[in-house]
């Protein structure tokens, strides 16, 4: 089995001056470094995406206002929130996390490798119009919407962060071509939906290690019965029981679960 890996050195300079926990630049670094060195993994470097991806997800307005934000200085810092904010490497790191994740749908969907894994920023709480929750562009609906545009019938899109990928369910909720399903802990972003969850969304709570794997197995076998052409996953680590945000507490095993479970469907 070939997996492609896609990173780029610049993504990791977005967060050089973190002062959350949450975007700390070596969060993402170190798991480079990991996967770097597995064997049958192919070493990608990720290439700029170009507008047209970004605007197939986000308006065309929010995409220049966040071009625009950008700092050219190093020091400086744009401040979306207090959680959301740019510095002078912030959009270089946004086309490559998004171009990473376009490249990885290609090389998937031309079976130039069975699998791809980016480390880049998923973005799962950015809109199409609004940045938030540590995001800017929301990657992971950019990538569905590409391999949407590029010839794969149905995508289903899988989050195992911590948090909901609310950006991520806002954008792709009235696309019947694709399947969204999570599991998420309490608290933030909190309410979202408009009144009603469309029926090619499916999202579960959790607060432990045993919810998390029951819930996945029902969320699986609805992904299965969808019959997705490419499934793509938002793969947060922060439900993990070391991380200071989490309330889940997932082991390592859990991932080695979670990531076997995701590979069998319709195998």
């Amino acid at each position: 089995m070939t997996t492609f890996v896609y990173s780029h050195p610049d993504i990791f300079l977005h967060d050089a001056a973190a002062a959350h926990c949450a975007m700390a630049p070596d969060r993402i670094s170190r798991i480079y470094a990991k996967v770097a060195g597995v064997p049958d993994v192919v070493l990608k470097d990720a290439r700029e995406a170009s507008r047209e991806q970004l605007e197939r997800n986000h308006t065309p307005e929010f995409v220049e206002q966040l071009l625009s934000a950008t700092p050219t200085v190093d020091g400086q810092h744009h401040y979306i929130d207090n959680e959301t904010v740019l510095n002078r490497h912030t959009w270089r790191t946004l086309l490559l996390s998004a171009g990473a994740a376009c490249q990885a749908v290609e090389a998937v969907q031309h079976g130039a490798a069975d699998n791809a894994f980016c480390v880049t920023y998923a973005g799962h709480h950015a809109m199409r119009g609004a940045a938030g929750g540590f995001c800017f562009i929301n990657t992971v609906a950019i990538a569905a919407r590409h391999a949407l545009d590029t010839g794969s019938k149905r995508v289903a899109v899988l989050d195992i962060d911590t948090h909901s990928g609310n950006g991520t369910v806002l954008s792709l909720m009235d696309e019947p071509r694709s399947l969204f399903a999570e599991t998420y802990q309490a608290g933030y972003p909190g309410s979202f939906l408009p009144g009603f969850c469309p029926e090619n969304v499916h999202r579960v709570r959790c607060a432990s290690p045993q919810e998390f794997r029951h819930a996945w197995t029902e969320l699986l076998a609805k992904v299965s019965d969808f019959d997705p052409c490419l499934i793509i996953v938002s793969a947060g680590f922060d439900a993990h029981r070391a991380d200071p945000l989490g309330t889940i507490g997932l082991s390592d095993e859990d991932y080695r679960w979670v990531a076997r479970e995701i590979l069998a469907v319709n195998a």
